[in-house]
């Protein structure tokens, strides 16, 4: 019979994470709301649905597959920083779990999505996996900081995003030194780890070596020159189409913008960052908003701007939130069959 003091404690720590759930959702919810004011206020509504029915389906159509485009170079990406450990994924395999990251993501607060990849991943250890998708934000953050000095060679930029995106590529890009640097160093980790868990039994339930292996292992073959050159290409290749797609929605609204291209690489950095905001599912609200004071600075009008904002949200949400839930079903019926095998 379980203790009485460790059914409270569960049942406190129940309660206490449905506490913690229920809160992000309503600081979210709040903060959307207020983005979602903001960016409406003083807009003729009329005016607004007026631009969306005219708008050109062409270019909404090419902007959709852009995008898309993005998100199968971030499989193949993803699949070159796993090669060395699963040898045997598909491509196919890689783009099905990404997807269902995607979306959970979107809907839900703090990327959940990112952690829910390593799990729903089979054939790789999760903590490999989670090490993959570090790697992937780090190179990510690398790119950002590259295309800020770009940006800001060109023009000046807010203080906040100054500030937000140089501290937190620095971040990331200080993670990727790291993890290099420690998959040249992988057998000094290794014997510090099994020292640990000679020094500290708890430890041993941690599985701390067999952790520091998985980590060394992804680590070291990341210190490949061909591999580190492989991954920045598809890196590159993973922001390029959606630079490619904010600047081909401009024409689906026939948006005037000063400098089009600047815009694009710098809507694309703020809608980056944006996604640390707090939100509801969806960044309904702070999407529409960061677009909205992005393009002020590229003298769009409010009317024209927030047009576009709506636009390029259900471009960017829309595929992958319809992909996410087909994958999603798929994921749960394929768990269900190996079940009832």
């Amino acid at each position: 019979m379980q203790p009485i003091n460790e059914v409270r404690s569960e049942e406190t720590t129940g309660t206490n994470n449905h506490i913690q759930r229920w809160g992000r959702l309503m600081v979210g919810t709040v903060s959307s709301l207020i983005f979602l004011y903001l960016s409406l206020r003083g807009v003729p509504l009329d005016q607004v649905w007026a631009s969306l029915l005219r708008a050109n389906l062409l270019f909404v159509l090419l902007g959709l597959i852009f995008v898309m485009g993005v998100n199968v170079a971030k499989a193949i990406r993803w699949q070159v920083i796993l090669l060395p450990q699963a040898p045997n994924i598909s491509l196919p395999r890689y783009f099905a779990v990404l997807m269902i990251g995607q979306a959970m993501n979107a809907l839900a607060p703090l990327r959940v999505g990112d952690v829910a990849r390593a799990y729903v991943l089979e054939g790789v250890g999760v903590g490999t996996t989670l090490y993959s998708i570090l790697i992937e934000k780090a190179f990510d953050s690398l790119t950002l900081l590259a295309l800020l000095l770009v940006v800001a060679l060109v023009m000046p930029l807010p203080t906040w995003l100054k500030q937000s995106g140089v501290l937190l590529s620095l971040l990331l890009v200080a993670v990727l030194i790291g993890l290099i640097l420690a998959g040249r160093g992988s057998r000094h980790i290794i014997r510090c780890a099994q020292w640990l868990e000679q020094a500290i039994s708890p430890l041993r339930r941690l599985a701390i070596t067999r952790r520091a292996m998985s980590a060394v292992e992804l680590t070291r073959s990341l210190s490949q020159g061909h591999l580190l050159l492989s991954v920045t290409l598809w890196t590159i290749i993973c922001w390029l189409p959606g630079i490619a797609g904010n600047y081909i929605i401009f024409g689906a609204t026939a948006l005037q913008v000063n400098n089009p291209v600047l815009a694009a690489t710098f809507l694309i950095v703020v809608l980056y960052l944006g996604a640390i905001v707090p939100s509801s599912p969806g960044k309904v609200g702070v999407f529409h908003y960061l677009v909205v004071i992005s393009l002020s600075l590229f003298n769009v009008e409010k009317v024209d701007a927030l047009s576009y904002a709506v636009i390029l949200h259900l471009v960017v949400y829309g595929p992958t939130a319809l992909l996410g839930a087909y994958y999603i079903w798929r994921e749960s019926q394929m768990r269900g069959q190996r079940q009832n095998l």
